[in-house]
């Protein structure tokens, strides 16, 4: 009897995800990210409801963003509850979608970011590189973004480079800067780099600095095709 019940716990335990972590990934019961391995796991998910329980340094760590172009895009809930995330360190200047989120097609609330150091080649952003159908609320970044050198079609921006979603109640600190061989489709933007959507009540405070006269640059966003209301900008 005892091996029997040896071998169900041994059978339980395989059965169990090598990326599981505690929660069910519902809004009810969301997955709870208490270190940088939790977040890497939201890879294994990205449908799924995440919610910070502390602050959590990514000091040290290659990180890929979180929904790309290979993957598809994070359509779940990222919560911080307030919390921060600290050194997250990207450097792909090859690459698009390139934020903590690569590509977004769901919510992040409540999170900020310290000590980013950040560099894509198109759709670069603090939080987001590329924001679809997305919300982005109450949330600040501060540290370093670089869009890489491009011919064209550069969107970079402190909280993204590129929304079509909502954009709330976020705050950005960080440097930008973006370096174009190009005179057409490339735009520079404290918040957001190129917006087709709404940004509202939003702060810059970070400096914008671009080589290129051709550059759409802007304190809150670089090139809006919708409103922009409510915002300050310091930068």
């Amino acid at each position: 009897r005892i091996i029997s019940v040896l071998i169900s716990i041994s059978l339980l335990l395989m059965s169990v995800p090598a990326f599981a972590i505690s929660g069910l990934g519902t809004e009810l019961d969301p997955y709870l990210i208490s270190t940088a391995s939790d977040i890497a796991k939201i890879h294994n998910d990205l449908a799924g409801y995440y919610k910070l329980t502390t602050n959590i340094d990514m000091s040290g760590l290659e990180f890929e963003p979180i929904g790309n172009e290979n993957e598809g895009a994070f359509t779940g809930t990222i919560d911080g509850a307030g919390y921060t995330i600290s050194n997250l360190n990207i450097n792909l200047p090859d690459n698009k979608y390139v934020g903590f989120v690569g590509y977004l097609e769901g919510t992040i609330k409540n999170l900020d970011f310290t000590n980013v150091d950040i560099c894509g080649y198109r759709y670069v952003g603090g939080i987001v590189g590329y924001a679809g159908d997305s919300v982005i609320t109450e949330c600040s970044v501060y540290g370093k973004i670089n869009g890489a050198y491009s011919i064209i079609n550069i969107s970079t921006g402190g909280i993204a480079g590129y929304s079509n979603g909502i954009i709330s109640n976020c705050q950005n600190y960080a440097t930008l800067n973006a370096y174009s061989g190009g005179e057409t489709s490339c735009s520079l933007g404290g918040i957001c780099g190129y917006s087709s959507s709404v940004i509202q009540y939003c702060d810059n405070y970070g400096s914008i600095q671009t080589n290129s006269s051709g550059m759409r640059t802007g304190g809150i966003v670089g090139y809006s095709t919708d409103n922009i209301e409510y915002f300050n900008n310091y930068g």
